[in-house]
């Protein structure tokens, strides 16, 4: 199974992006700063 390296680093954003969400909505702002 191979994945063009466009579709792989848009499924690592998608699933660090969930992962904050899931995480807390607090954090976010924090590191944003």
């Amino acid at each position: 199974m191979r994945f063009p390296p466009r579709i792989t680093r848009i499924g690592a954003l998608v699933a660090f992006m969930s992962a904050l969400l899931i995480g807390g909505t607090a954090v976010v702002p924090a590191n944003a700063a």
